[in-house]
């Protein structure tokens, strides 16, 4: 899509990295065999020398990126990641995507935190920059103090996403299609895990749209949603 001109950027957070890891990949690696993960806790950032120049870390304040590297602020909630190891020996990896920060985790394998592809707007996260405003319900709370420069982060990391999406130019063409995609009209499920809340859309139909015209990335959208809230 993106090839074709369309502006199509995707965020990939959590698993969402380690299923954007697999794309280079024939066949497709197994994240689960890659590392473990960290416990729930707040973490630095460790910048590699491509992050100033990437799209996510390019604008962000020089206090902000400062403190990223000396605050615990990225929240970590994994239990799978994608070694750095696995990037360093995959050419296919590495012409797809660079890696702007690393971590490690709880025993000492170094893994890829953060990565954008080369020639897309695509991004993805091991740890959750959306999840600062909510460290207070989630437990064991001595583990996710918030640091006040957290909310600096959280509040970058959204207007960053938000003038990604803003680049993207397709619409529906009535009121009638885009109610079809409304949230309202799919059947939804909770649950709740450790205090965290997941939401489930089933019974995703296609749609019958009024017009031909009506974009490819809008039936993409739907359909990815659906895959992304039932991991």
């Amino acid at each position: 899509m993106n090839d074709r001109g369309i502006y199509y950027p995707i965020w990939g957070i959590c698993l969402g990295l380690e299923v954007m890891a697999s794309w280079p990949y024939e066949p497709r690696i197994d994240p689960k065999s890659v590392t473990w993960g960290t416990n729930p806790k707040m973490m630095t950032l460790n910048f590699t020398e491509n992050a100033r120049s990437s799209k996510i870390f390019g604008a962000m304040p020089e206090k902000l990126y400062r403190d990223m590297q000396t605050i615990a602020m990225a929240a970590n909630f994994h239990k799978y990641g994608v070694a750095i190891k696995t990037y360093q020996q995959s050419e296919a990896f590495q012409e797809l995507f660079t890696v702007t920060s690393t971590n490690h985790d709880d025993n000492g394998m170094e893994y890829i935190a953060t990565m954008e592809a080369r020639n897309y707007p695509f991004y993805a996260f091991q740890w959750h920059p959306e999840k600062v405003h909510f460290m207070d319900t989630l437990v064991p709370a001595k583990d996710l103090k918030q640091p006040h420069e957290a909310f600096a982060m959280h509040r970058y990391m959204g207007e960053f996403l938000i003038s990604e999406a803003r680049k993207n130019n397709n619409s529906f063409l009535s009121n009638v299609e885009r109610e079809r995609f409304l949230f309202e009209r799919f059947e939804t499920q909770y649950e709740f895990h450790n205090s965290i809340k997941k939401v489930s859309f089933s019974n995703l139909e296609t749609p019958q749209f009024e017009s031909q015209n009506i974009t490819q990335a809008a039936m993409n959208q739907s359909n990815l949603f659906k895959i992304h809230t039932n991991v």
